[in-house]
């Protein structure tokens, strides 16, 4: 018995021992003897020949890894920098907690987000609060000969 973990191989070559299981299965070969040899156990053997009567030898590629669905695209993080941007010039107070930002979310996207997610999307966008922003010795002198307000930042 060969003891590889099939975890560890490729989709490609998944593909292919699924795919000669069954079609020495089909030339008369035992689903439990085909299990031993290639380390799995028989149930596996047979749902791979489940997959096989229903969808023939496309049920045994690849499906795909499923995954939780992101909350927020690439396409709604750049209009998210856009807000952020417009509410740090548009507001007399600039600076964004959890609960502005959370409010922003809200309003424009109709998402509610627990805190340490908030935390997540801040860091992908690289947005940097104020005092952040202030340790950056370039950008502090370049807000100050513009007379900008230094606040959430996208970079």
């Amino acid at each position: 018995m060969n003891l590889i973990d099939g975890r560890k191989l490729d989709h490609k070559t998944r593909e292919e021992r699924r795919i000669s299981a069954v079609r020495r299965i089909q030339s008369g070969a035992s689903p439990e003897d085909i299990a031993y040899e290639l380390g799995t156990h028989r149930s596996c053997v047979y749902d791979w020949i489940k997959r096989y009567k229903k969808n023939g030898e496309e049920g045994l590629l690849f499906q795909g890894i499923s995954g939780r669905k992101k909350m927020i695209n690439e396409s709604a993080k750049k209009k998210l920098c856009q807000v952020i941007n417009e509410h740090c010039t548009n507001n007399a107070d600039p600076n964004l907690d959890y609960d502005k930002f959370s409010k922003l979310l809200d309003k424009y996207f109709g998402i509610n987000l627990s805190n340490s997610t908030i935390r997540r999307v801040i860091h992908q966008l690289n947005i940097y609060p104020n005092y952040q922003l202030l340790k950056s010795y370039e950008y502090f002198m370049s807000e100050l000969m513009t007379h900008k307000k230094i606040c959430f930042f996208c970079i």
